[in-house]
């Protein structure tokens, strides 16, 4: 493979929305890291400022003769100036200083510059305090002269202007400016750092990475469909079962669970397959929602399709299907030998499918589903149904699915973009070695469309082409 081609693959890989929804959704730490920075700044300049206060006095530099031309006076006189700025930078002159200021140690600085194109030289000086630095400058003026004799002895230096006291910093404080850049490079940082987990997280996030990392071919890819169907739904919480029935429903939906349930139907007739295992690595995966819309999309197909719940820890068939619980002929009856199965297989009129559910949620769920009696009811199954399709628990939850998995002919894993981590899903698959892996269906997958653009037939066309 090119690197061009690589590097296509993995950008590929890299889901945009689950990057933008990473970003929404901890929106609160960039606004925390920007506060952090903002507050940080603040401290950090009241803790380390130190105000500096300028004294300057100009002074005029020239030579005593000036027989020559104005154009040679002035550029003898600049080059006077020149060399006059290094004598200010001389330790001479500040040993002089300090014996004027009666001090050991110099208690500030001076620089000179000399005004561009002029004989004009400006000095500063600066120290800590107002008075510090005006004491300073004159004790330069006072002192020059003894020095500058050494270098030059035919120089003129005349001060055009008096010091003056200052009367504020000449370094003030940067506190805005300082606050805004800390706040926004803060904010920047968690940014991007933010990015960068969402893309290092080991999740599936496409049909690529599906089919580049786990242990299973992906044989379909279910599109996000709205829980929320209203603005009152939603605030109320309200969610509307996903069901194809639910002429709400998108057709991409619809037509992508109907060619899931082709191929089931296609394998069921190809090797003789009848008891199809549904299941997930992690909880709210969509597997349960999966399973009624495929019992839902054989019976529209003309099958006798039955559909079993045997999450018997947490029962969520009767939800989706929007049925009443039966508390007399669950299939807890069945296992305990008080009813026949006939009595506990109910036909939902309403969907055209038969269903086999738990009456209530059980704790001992592991000791049901490993009962000889569970093997038997599932072999009496067979006889009488087209296609059976047992929705059973998590298997990073409960250990039933692998239990249940010996008495199925298939197992279909339900994979959920960006949500379960892609060991755990090969831990799973790993673990269901007890009958044959149909594959694994991407649920819940988002993208942005001008990115992945939606293939006319159903799916992604660039997903199609990896």
């Amino acid at each position: 493979m090119s690197n061009e081609s690589r590097n296509q693959n993995i950008l590929r890989e890299i889901s945009f929305f689950s990057i933008m929804r990473d970003v929404l959704t901890r929106l609160y730490l960039i606004l925390l890291a920007a506060a952090i920075g903002y507050m940080g700044a603040q401290i950090a300049v009241e803790q380390f400022y130190v105000p500096e206060y300028t004294s300057s006095v100009t002074l005029v530099i020239s030579a005593k003769d000036s027989s020559n031309t104005a154009y040679a006076n002035l550029a003898r006189n600049q080059q006077i100036a020149e060399v006059f700025i290094e004598v200010i930078g001389s330790e001479m002159l500040a040993d002089k200083i300090t014996e004027e200021l009666g001090v050991t140690k110099m208690p500030g600085r001076i620089s000179a510059t000399r005004l561009e194109n002029t004989n004009l030289l400006r000095i500063d000086a600066v120290a800590r305090t107002p008075e510090r630095a005006f004491r300073l400058i004159h004790a330069v003026i006072a002192t020059h002269g003894e020095v500058s004799d050494y270098v030059f002895s035919n120089a003129v230096v005349d001060v055009m202007n008096d010091p003056k006291m200052p009367t504020s910093p000449s370094n003030p404080k940067s506190l805005v400016q300082t606050q805004q850049i800390a706040s926004i490079s803060c904010a920047a940082g968690m940014l991007t750092l933010l990015v960068v987990l969402s893309i290092m997280r080991d999740t599936v996030k496409s049909p690529l990475g599906l089919n580049s990392h786990v242990d299973a071919k992906i044989i379909s890819t279910i599109c996000y469909e709205r829980k929320y169907r209203t603005l009152k739904s939603w605030f109320k919480r309200r969610k509307v079962p996903i069901l194809i029935t639910n002429p709400m429903i998108s057709r991409a939906y619809v037509e992508e669970t109907q060619k899931l349930y082709m191929q089931i139907e296609h394998i069921s007739r190809e090797k003789g397959y009848k008891v199809f295992m549904i299941t997930s690595t992690c909880e709210n995966e969509g597997k349960s929602t999966i399973a009624a819309n495929l019992a839902i999309a054989g019976a529209n197909a003309g099958k006798n399709i039955l559909l079993l719940d045997g999450d018997f820890r947490n029962p969520s068939i009767y939800k989706i299907l929007e049925i009443e619980r039966n508390d007399k002929n669950g299939i807890e009856k069945c296992l305990s030998r008080i009813s026949p199965l006939e009595n506990c297989v109910e036909y939902q009129k309403r969907l055209g499918i038969w269903t086999l559910l738990p009456e209530r949620s059980h704790r001992n769920s592991a000791e049901l589903v490993s009962t000889r009696r569970m093997k038997e009811i599932v072999s009496e199954c067979r006889s009488n149904h087209d296609i059976i399709l047992v929705d059973t628990p998590p298997s990073s939850v409960l250990t039933d699915a692998e239990v249940m998995s010996a008495f199925c002919d298939c197992v279909l894993l339900v994979v959920r973009h960006d949500f379960a981590y892609v060991c755990d899903i090969n831990d799973t698959i790993d673990r269901l070695n007890n009958c044959a892996m149909l594959g694994c269906v991407l649920n819940n997958y988002r993208q942005f469309e001008s990115i992945y653009e939606r293939s006319p037939y159903g799916g992604y066309a660039e997903d199609r082409k990896g």
